[in-house]
């Protein structure tokens, strides 16, 4: 029962089990009850003249009387409410936040690590889980998360590995490196560790990225076809004028005008052998070719043994090949 049927209860538009069920709800609602004698007074002030017309505004006056307060009771029940639905929507962000950063929390506190390293004479590719691609050089390992966090996208690289960073400008990806850390937005790039030399080249192809020296506050920024070198202390920027040096990626080892040294050099370090050469005169011829890295040290020597005639000497059980 509501509020109206007592203006019908007084102006006799009930049926009779409907008075009765007001009459019974009057009982228990003080409110209810409250209405019933405001407008009973109201029908006995109208009862001493009892004129139609009176009575008709009577009525009317009360329903806008009833309309008012109800109008009052709806907006006083519309800020208790809106108290209590604010009161409810923090304790709701509370428990998302504090739940979101707890699982957060226990999701990245538990990742494990993982470590890929590559054999001599072998090369790898490797998706990580934002998507990003790497390309693994012999004698190379990187150690990666089996998921990076909503900070950064870190893994640790030893040796040379050439990268397509997925791009994510909200979370930079970052190789380091024992000498150098390459900061990165999305772009291709190639870092070399040469632990031989105590070098590290950072060789950008495409996009932009940010080297920062271990232990420096020195930051270098290297634009497309840009070489950076540092080695001794000291950092070189300088073109880089060809890409087949990253052909190993797809297995083939490309010399440009190179002495027979740094050859040997290369070789030893590919394919972790010894390679002893007799004569400096020797090392000091120039060649230039692709081969693939299947093909393996020996057979690449022989071949360029055919242009200058030098001898060769294998010996497997240490693993050296002398050029005489």
């Amino acid at each position: 029962m509501d509020k109206e049927h007592i203006i019908k209860y007084f102006a006799g538009e009930l049926e009779q089990y409907e008075r009765i069920r007001l009459l019974k709800a009057i009982e228990d609602d003080n409110e209810l009850r409250q209405e019933f004698m405001t407008y009973r007074n109201l029908n006995g002030l109208l009862a001493l003249f009892r004129q139609p017309q009176d009575i008709k505004e009577g009525e009317e006056s009360y329903r806008q009387f009833y309309s008012g307060k109800r109008q009052q009771q709806i907006k006083r029940a519309f800020l208790r409410f809106s108290r209590y639905a604010a009161a409810i929507a923090l304790i709701i962000a509370g428990t998302w936040f504090a739940s979101y950063y707890y699982f957060d929390y226990k999701l990245y506190s538990q990742v494990q690590y993982n470590t890929l390293s590559v054999p001599a004479g072998q090369h790898a590719t490797l998706i990580l889980s934002d998507g990003t691609e790497i390309w693994m050089n012999a004698r190379s390992s990187i150690r990666y998360p089996s998921r990076f966090n909503r900070k950064e996208r870190k893994i640790e690289l030893k040796g040379e590995a050439y990268f397509n960073v997925a791009g994510n400008p909200e979370c930079p990806f970052v190789v380091q490196t024992p000498l150098l850390a390459v900061n990165v937005l999305g772009t291709t790039f190639n870092v070399k560790c040469d632990a031989f030399k105590g070098s590290t080249d950072v060789s950008l192809l495409e996009g932009s990225v940010e080297v920062q020296l271990n232990n420096s506050p020195r930051k270098v920024c290297l634009k497309p076809m840009q070489n950076l070198n540092f080695s001794n202390g000291e950092v070189k920027v300088t073109p880089l004028e060809n890409e087949n040096d990253f052909l190993w990626k797809q297995g083939i080892l490309f010399f440009d005008k190179v002495l027979l040294s740094e050859i040997a050099k290369k070789l030893e370090w590919h394919y972790g052998i010894k390679i002893i050469i007799g004569s400096e005169q020797t090392g000091k011829q120039v060649y230039s070719g692709k081969f693939r890295q299947q093909d393996g040290p020996y057979e690449i020597l022989r071949i360029l043994q055919k242009t200058n005639g030098f001898r060769l000497k294998k010996n497997d059980v240490d693993n050296i090949i002398e050029i005489k």
